[in-house]
């Protein structure tokens, strides 16, 4: 009687499991069949692992095949099945678990009516040793990790919409069906583990081993595209972006990479926020580089490091380097980024094409620059790593650091010097920081932040003059830098006829694109390349461009920008790589995002717009707790949070156009607090999101 009790309750199995064909688990049962009945098929792979904790799906060539359910085969099931299947013990009876197939197990994650719609839940498994993200949205139940693999940030106080969630941090969106990271600057994705909801009791089937986050998918080719050749001109966040994007698609062709940086891709707006106490450039790239060298090492990858692409032979196809060769390509993907913009006292070096780019922020770090100023030792740039490290060597305690420039590098660069507790003076043409950017209010309130950690700020005024000591005697004498090269600068004169004593300068002056291996046909009147939305470069069928060195046209306005932002280069190298692939187009329909750390201040921003024709002001400034909301033709094009951890559900309220009208947010009609609430409304009472 037990035993037909148990084959009873085996066939009840495995009818339900047929009918979830839906979320596909043939892995959960075919280890329990016979040879002859499995029918086995090859199963798509994350790296060089079995998908067990994500969504196992059997594949032929990338396309998916469905779980045969038919009554004959459930029948020979169970009469087949493995002792060890019909016996297992079932700590169900008085506990929460249910050994299974191939590792796997059942595991009990709540009860359905203790989850609202629209709610997320974090619940600890296998004896609170490890954690999932319970999700029930849409009348629908997800389990997935309940960590952004970018920064281990908590998933479960991030922005839950019904495709997606998104991280509370640095706007990483992650899809609900399969864990993807589909935007943000997320290069692994989530495990997604399948749902089993019995009754009032809500179940999900869990390795015994879990991995907090899950490789990119690299699944086989399923196109002719064998003998074809992609060259990526670059070495930064878009180019990553466009190379787990074509891994994921399954091409298998000829792919070469040309980047003048000597190191593959690294976290690069880490260099602004603090300073390393590495001693080397390698050292530095070992605990910030976004994946392991063994990731680009397979037979179809060529990483050409130190070079660069001196022009490009559009017609004929054919890309000219640095090293004297030449190489004939298929497609073309230009993520050239940018470079430090030339010193206005001097001699920079001629940037050239080929650096990664930057994807940091409004003032631009990024690429490479051949050269240093004027020969000056001391005269620095933020850029790359052996930068990072060098500035770091003159970060002594006590020391004196001029910066010029007052925007996102410069207030980030002085707050990380100032933890070392060294002299910092900033010089800016602007009365405030962020000016030009954010406005006097806003640059105000930054202001206030800096002199509050006695940072010496010299607004409306610019250097006119670097005093070198030029050697031979210890005397310093004053030059210009366009008579000729020096040894140290020991001052900065200003346009008002001051001098500040310094130790070392750093330059922050903005950024130029790296665009000059492209004819000026391609690019605007800033040597921005232009590309459609699709990212295809205008007057071009089989060239790219993506990241910081492109101009392009914005989903919300339709007019053409430019944004460097590391989030919008990664997303743009993703979307421009399946284009290159795909007869399918998809667009940049993401709002761009940045935050940015001034002594321990967090300024996160959302959305674009220049030349605002109003602000307006929620909170209070002075508290360093507001929302600022930037409005241009009668609409709020971007926002801006200080001291709240509301942004990351006001950029889903900007991208979906539930953003109140500018006079319901002038007049105290609505705020953020109600945008919000109606988003969260809308989405557990089933309505539009």
């Amino acid at each position: 009687m037990r035993k037909l009790s148990v084959i009873n309750e085996t066939v009840s199995g495995v009818v339900h499991l047929g009918k979830v064909n839906k979320r596909r688990l043939p892995s959960l049962v075919r280890t329990a069949l016979p040879s002859a009945l499995t029918n086995r098929r090859s199963v798509c792979n994350v790296g060089s692992r079995r998908n067990l904790a994500g969504s196992p799906f059997p594949c032929e060539g990338g396309k998916k095949r469905g779980f045969s359910n038919q009554p004959s085969v459930l029948f020979m099931l169970a009469l087949f099945c493995t002792p060890s299947l019909l016996y297992s013990r079932r700590d169900g009876m008085n506990g929460d678990k249910l050994t299974s197939c191939e590792g796997l197990e059942k595991v009990h994650l709540a009860k359905a009516d203790e989850m609202k719609n629209g709610e997320m839940k974090e619940i600890k498994v296998h004896g609170e040793k490890d954690t999932v993200l319970l999700v029930h949205v849409n009348d629908k139940y997800y389990c997935l990790g309940p960590k952004c693999p970018h920064y281990s940030a908590p998933l479960k106080t991030g922005v839950l919409t019904k495709e997606y969630v998104t991280c509370p941090w640095h706007d990483a969106k992650f899809d609900l069906k399969t864990g993807e990271c589909i935007n943000g600057p997320s290069f692994d994705d989530i495990p997604r583990y399948e749902v089993s909801v019995e009754g009032n009791d809500i179940y999900a089937y869990l390795p015994q081993k879990m991995d907090l986050f899950q490789k990119k998918k690299i699944c086989p080719c399923s196109g002719k595209c064998e003998k074809k050749t992609i060259l990526i001109v670059g070495g930064g966040a878009a180019t990553l972006g466009a190379l787990e994007t074509f891994l994921k698609m399954g091409y298998t062709g000829r792919l070469v990479i040309c980047s003048k940086d000597p190191h593959k891709p690294y976290d690069r707006p880490t260099l602004s926020k603090s300073i390393s106490k590495y001693d080397s450039a390698e050292e530095l790239y070992e605990g910030i580089k976004l994946k392991e060298d063994e990731y680009y090492q397979r037979d179809n990858v060529s990483y050409m490091h130190n070079v660069y692409v001196e022009r490009v032979d559009v017609e004929g196809r054919q890309a000219h380097l640095s090293n004297g060769e030449v190489i004939r390509y298929d497609k073309l993907l230009v993520t050239t980024g940018v470079r430090p913009s030339p010193s206005p006292l001097g001699k920079s070096g001629e940037g050239t094409a080929g650096s990664g780019e930057s994807g940091g922020k409004s003032d631009c770090q990024g690429g490479r620059q051949s050269g240093r100023h004027a020969q000056v030792d001391n005269l620095l740039t933020l850029q790359s790593l052996e930068d990072h490290v060098k500035i770091a060597s003159y970060a002594k305690e006590g020391s004196r650091c001029a910066i010029i420039g007052s925007s996102f590098i410069a207030c980030e660069l002085s707050s990380a010097l100032k933890k070392k507790n060294v002299s910092v003076t900033m010089v800016s043409k602007d009365a405030v920081p962020f000016y030009t950017t954010f406005g006097e209010k806003i640059g105000s309130v930054v202001l206030d932040i800096l002199k509050e950690q006695k940072v010496t700020f010299h607004g409306g005024v610019h250097p006119t003059e670097y005093i070198i000591d030029r050697g031979g005697g210890g005397f310093l004498k004053r030059v210009h830098l366009t008579n000729g090269g020096g040894k140290s600068i020991h001052g900065v004169r200003l346009s008002n006829g001051e001098v500040i004593s310094c130790d070392y300068v750093v330059e922050a002056l903005g950024c130029t694109p790296n665009s000059e291996l492209l004819q000026d046909k391609f690019k605007n009147e800033k040597k921005q390349v232009i590309v459609d939305k699709y990212f295809q470069v205008k007057g071009s069928s089989d060239v790219f461009a993506a990241g910081d060195v492109c101009s392009f046209p914005y989903y919300l306005s339709g007019e053409m920008v430019n944004v460097c932002h590391w989030n919008v280069a990664i997303q743009q190298g993703r979307i421009a790589a399946h284009n290159m692939l795909s007869e399918e187009k998809r667009e940049f329909n993401f709002v761009p995002f940045f935050n940015t750390n001034i002594f321990g201040k967090n300024f996160r921003y959302t959305g674009f717009v220049k030349d605002a024709q109003k602000v307006i002001y929620e909170g209070d400034l002075r508290k360093h707790n507001f929302v600022a909301y930037f409005v241009k033709k009668d609409k709020v094009a971007s926002i801006l949070t200080l001291g709240n951890a509301k942004m990351a559900a006001l950029n889903e309220c900007l991208s979906k156009g539930r953003v109140p009208r500018v006079y319901e947010l002038e007049g105290g009609l609505q705020n953020s607090d109600s945008m919000i609430a109606s988003m969260r409304e809308g989405l557990s009472g089933g309505g539009a999101s």
